[in-house]
């Protein structure tokens, strides 16, 4: 069987008044499990 797929990066910090985006969750290898999706981006500083 593959291995197990690996996680996804942390998601990018947020730009002024948004949010960060969710991590990308990687491709497992063929028959391996999925990975886990990355932690969330850091919350952006809000818009002036």
């Amino acid at each position: 069987p593959g291995l197990p797929g690996m996680n996804g990066q942390p998601g990018l910090p947020g730009l002024p008044g948004t949010k960060g985006q969710r991590g990308e969750t990687a491709v497992a290898t063929i028959s391996g499990p999925q990975g886990n999706p990355g932690p969330k981006g850091v919350t952006g500083i809000r818009g002036s």
